[in-house]
């Protein structure tokens, strides 16, 4: 029962309901840039992120040239970040310079898993909770951003 309990309360104020008497989460996720695009000038930036990655990895750094096609940048080989774990976000910055005519586009790649366990007997916090419903909030924008570029049949 008591396990039911917070599960119920969890739910509750993850979708912003007041359960047993506590009030719903503040939302901790402020903003819906889900890209960032840059113009190439022949710089290697820094080039600025407008939201929140919890780790260098979860940025994806594309290079598109003037023919449009693009290529994918590995970190720490192309180029290096920094700000992971900012909720307001960050920077890259290159190893060559990004000629005119190319464009940098940042974007979140945050893995589609679970990233929290909770065992019984464990103390949940509210900073792992608002941790775990940022990260979701975060893998729906970037569905959505995804959807908005793909091909849709009528409804």
């Amino acid at each position: 029962m008591k396990k039911f309990l917070s599960i119920v309360i969890i739910i509750g104020l993850l979708v912003g309901a007041t359960v047993f008497g506590v009030p719903p989460a503040r939302a901790t996720v402020a903003v819906t840039t889900v890209r960032n695009d840059y113009a190439g000038a022949g710089t290697t930036g820094p080039f600025t992120y407008a939201f929140k990655i919890w780790s260098d990895s979860d940025l994806l750094v594309i290079q598109t040239d003037a023919n449009g096609t693009e290529t994918v940048l590995t970190l720490n080989v192309d180029y290096t970040v920094t700000g992971a774990g900012t909720a307001t976000g960050g920077t890259i910055t290159t190893t060559t310079a990004v000629p005119a005519g190319s464009t940098i586009t940042l974007m979140p790649a945050f893995p589609y898993l679970q990233s929290q366990n909770w065992t019984s007997g464990q103390a949940i916090t509210a900073l792992s909770l608002n941790n775990v419903a940022d990260k979701l909030a975060h893998q729906i924008q970037q569905l959505a951003e995804a959807s908005n570029r793909s091909f849709q049949l009528p409804r």
